[in-house]
């Protein structure tokens, strides 16, 4: 199975690499070559966690993030409260967090900030169900 994944990853970098002469890169036209890349990061990473939390037994590594996984609809939404919060105490990020490495970081550590709190409304019984 494990081989199975990773061989195509393997298939998918090389359509992807194959196709970009022909599509740009782009999410939002949904072209070929975006398909490709996602799924040739998504099948061997897809293994690798199957292969650390069914196999090796590791899914405790994951408790961290396991708010995101189990109140999905709450964690999709406190972004959203933050950004209005944000906007009307009129508080802004330095432009040097908009691009680049510092600005992967700012949404690396926005997104751990996230799951923690929506772990700590769950814990309070907050949850939004449909």
């Amino acid at each position: 199975f494990l081989t199975i994944l990773f061989v195509l990853g393997v298939a998918m970098l090389a359509l992807a690499l194959l196709s970009h002469p022909y599509w740009i890169i782009s999410k939002i036209q949904a072209t070929p070559t975006w398909l490709f890349y996602c799924l040739a990061m998504f099948f061997p990473l897809f293994g690798c966690f199957y292969w650390l939390t069914d196999v090796r037994g590791k899914s405790g590594w994951f408790n961290l993030l396991k708010p995101a996984g189990t109140a999905t609809l709450t964690c999709y939404i406190v972004p959203y409260v933050w950004y209005a919060l944000q906007q009307i105490a009129g508080w802004y990020y330095p432009a040097a967090l908009g691009s680049g490495v510092p600005g992967l970081l700012k949404s690396l550590l926005f997104s751990l900030v996230i799951v923690l709190l929506t772990g700590l409304l769950v814990k309070a019984r907050i949850k939004l169900k449909v």
